[in-house]
């Protein structure tokens, strides 16, 4: 059941904060008085859970509520540079060896959330095993109209190379 709750063009953190005290945990929807529908924005860090760099590598963006983990893995893939060339899987634990909770892909992002208790991971190539955490803050945040989600609000550190040159390494 979704409930639909109308509100007043300039309250609308007063319309989310009572829908959720009020009618949480079932699935609501805020509507203003324009019929335009609004939604939670996520801001996810995404990181690696064993980053030994001297300069640490993160990727903070901003997703709204429904995106899927179908469309964080390829949104992922851009923002690092990676070909999308081998399979992948997102699963919650406490840390990265404690597999708790594994998810579909086809899952959205407010389904999971929040995860009490546990950490969202995501790893892309089993052989390589590129396993990145992913933190969603606590702060809430409305959908912002003008704005084009997903977006890439932070960076931190230079992308990783997918395919470094091992050759490299040995000298």
């Amino acid at each position: 059941m979704i409930h639909i709750m109308k509100y007043k063009d300039t309250q609308p953190n007063q319309a989310f904060e009572w829908a959720r005290k009020n009618v949480a945990p079932l699935n609501f929807v805020v509507e203003n008085s324009k019929g335009n529908y609004m939604k939670d924005i996520y801001t996810l860090t995404l990181s690696f859970p064993y980053d030994e760099d001297d300069v640490s590598w993160s990727r903070t963006i901003e997703v709204k509520e429904d995106f899927s983990l179908i469309e964080l893995h390829e949104y992922i893939q851009e923002i690092v540079e990676f070909d999308n060339d081998h399979l992948y899987e997102f699963f919650a634990g406490r840390n990265p060896r404690n597999r708790a909770i594994e998810i579909s892909t086809g899952t959205r992002l407010n389904e999971i959330y929040p995860l009490k208790g546990y950490k969202l991971y995501y790893l892309f190539d089993f052989g390589d095993n590129w396993l990145f955490q992913i933190n969603k803050s606590r702060k809430k945040k409305n959908e912002d109209k003008n704005k084009k989600y997903p977006t890439l609000i932070e960076s931190k550190g230079e992308n990783p190379e997918q395919y470094p040159d091992y050759e490299e390494w040995e000298n």
